[in-house]
């Protein structure tokens, strides 16, 4: 009998720990595990920066706060290549043509979050858009209004 209790117990633990970690492919690094490269690039573009880091997606992400107290997420490739930067925003500071088509095509939502999201071919507002008991969109759209798909 017990040691059937043993083995559903373990099972259940093991199955607990399993499916848990499939829901989230974010793994935490210390900086031992970051390639040289990846860290040098990120002192290049945010000298001083006191990062925390996690691969996320097969990219190494660094998370810090700017001088302005913002949250900043930076993605690099394993050799070191810049591949995105995302900074928090404040939902008050979007350009008015942003504010109005967000207004005018998602009138039933709020903006919950927004990023400002910098690539190497564009760079655009990421808004969240939510409603309660609805899932949220996500919307990208430039400084200019335009919406990217």
């Amino acid at each position: 009998m017990k040691k059937k209790l043993l083995f559903w117990a373990l099972f259940v633990g093991v199955l607990t720990f399993t499916m848990s970690a499939c829901g989230d492919d974010d793994v935490d690094l210390v900086p031992d595990q970051v390639p040289a490269v990846v860290k040098e690039s990120l002192e290049a573009m945010y000298p001083g920066a006191m990062a925390r880091w996690e691969l996320e997606r097969g990219l190494y992400k660094a998370e810090f706060y700017n001088s302005d107290r913002k949250e900043v997420n930076v993605y690099f490739e394993k050799n070191g290549t810049w591949t995105k930067t995302h900074t928090d925003f404040n939902p008050m500071d979007l350009p008015q043509v942003v504010k109005d088509y967000a207004a005018a095509n998602y009138s039933d939502r709020y903006i919950e979050d927004v990023d400002w999201v910098e690539t190497p071919q564009i760079n655009y507002y990421l808004l969240e858009l939510d409603r309660e008991n609805k899932n949220d969109i996500y919307l990208k759209i430039t400084a200019d209004g335009t919406v990217i798909k």
